[in-house]
């Protein structure tokens, strides 16, 4: 069962980066397909000014709705944004969870700041931090390694402020071949790499079963 309402639709926006109307009814319903309610309030909800709206020129007059809030709104940090929103859209359809988005991250200080996490189980259970790097940002070889440096660093306080087991799941558009490297250079046991071609092929509803995964020089699922 799902609630849908206006709240709901906020609820969600707020774990969002950007999204369009088919990533609130494919979150909030489980599928794709016209819903009078999404299609009703989030016109509403951009008119009451507690969403915005922004077009990319590359994908014609499609809409792309985010918090009134949100600051990154060039076309590369929307397209980012959409990888991050259908990323957290492929595991929540695989497994629910307790959601924290990037917002609740950086409010709470974070460095470095995951795209968003899920927590399952309750009281001791496993953090999925979620990473997603784009093929300009892979390009820069120290930004990339000071990133993943600082999660290496930064683990315990995840383990500690959520009381779970953090893992970082590190979705990289590069060539799988790029990626594996990278993975080997960084062959620690909390550490999930893939490329975002594999990622992003997998049918929505197996994200953690499915064997994409970089761990340990292995390719193999998720654990959750």
């Amino acid at each position: 069962m799902y609630t849908l309402n206006q709240q709901s639709i906020l609820d969600w926006a707020y774990l969002f980066h950007w999204a369009c109307k088919e990533d609130f009814e494919h979150a909030i319903t489980g599928r794709v397909g016209r819903t009078k309610v999404i299609e009703y309030n989030l016109p509403r909800l951009v008119k009451e000014r507690k969403l915005k709206t922004k077009k990319i020129k590359s994908f014609g007059n499609r809409l792309f709705y985010s918090l009134v809030g949100n600051r990154k709104t060039s076309d590369n940090a929307i397209v980012h944004g959409l990888h991050c929103t259908d990323a957290l859209i492929r595991f929540h359809l695989s497994k629910n969870g307790d959601y924290i988005s990037e917002r609740e991250f950086r409010a709470r200080r974070f460095k470095p700041t995951p795209e968003f996490g899920v927590h399952y189980e309750s009281g001791k259970g496993v953090l999925l931090l979620f990473e997603y790097s784009t093929a300009d940002n892979f390009r820069r070889k120290r930004l990339i390694d000071k990133k993943i440096d600082s999660y290496a660093k930064g683990l315990g306080r995840f383990r500690n402020e959520y009381n779970a087991e953090p893992y970082l799941v590190y979705v990289i558009d590069a060539p799988k071949g790029e990626v594996e490297i990278l993975a080997g250079r960084w062959d620690y046991n909390n550490f999930y790499f893939t490329d975002a071609k594999r990622f992003y092929s997998v049918p929505y509803g197996e994200q953690l079963s499915a064997q994409i995964y970089i761990w340990r020089g292995e390719v193999v699922s998720l654990y959750a």
